[in-house]
Parts: C-alpha cells; sequence; structure tokens
C-alpha cells in the first residue's frame, strides 16, 4: 500500500514500542487505510491512531506482568502482579 504524503517518520520514531508493537502498528494502519477503500493511502492519522492502540494497551495486555510461584521444579500456581 503506498504511504500518504503526510507520513512523518521523525514523529513516528518517537514512540516507545518493541519491534512486535511496531509490526502491530504497521499492520493496523495499514488495515485502517483499507478500511477507507481499497485505493487509499496510509495516512499519517492512521499510524497515529495504530499507535495509540498499542501504548494504550488497546489490543495488549499492558500493565499486568504474570509471574510464577512453585518449588523450583514445577509451577504450583500463576500470580498476577498488578504494577
Amino acid at each position: 500500500m503506498p504511504l500518504g504524503p503526510d507520513v512523518d517518520f521523525d514523529r513516528l520514531s518517537e514512540a516507545e514500542l518493541s519491534g512486535g508493537e511496531i509490526k502491530n502498528a504497521v499492520l493496523n494502519a495499514a488495515r485502517r487505510a483499507l478500511a477507507r477503500g481499497e485505493k487509499e493511502n496510509v495516512s499519517m492519522a492512521d499510524f497515529e491512531e495504530a499507535v495509540r492502540m498499542e501504548t494504550g494497551g488497546k489490543w495488549t495486555g499492558k500493565g499486568l506482568a504474570i509471574g510464577f510461584q512453585g518449588d523450583g521444579n514445577r509451577v504450583s500456581e500463576t500470580v498476577v502482579i498488578k504494577p
């Protein structure tokens, strides 16, 4: 899909995203553009919303860390640790 002329990679690079989150943001931006019509460019607004979806936890489980508790040989229970 072509990029819109308004896409600013310098501004997008300011978001603190992991490699997987970057991939998700790119795919979600493309999905937003496709939803508007098959010949639409991927716009800066598409990328900004996709980044918001990643950083805001809309599609992720951010805010929860998963830990395990056990005797060293096997896991006896899963504990959800809230920050």
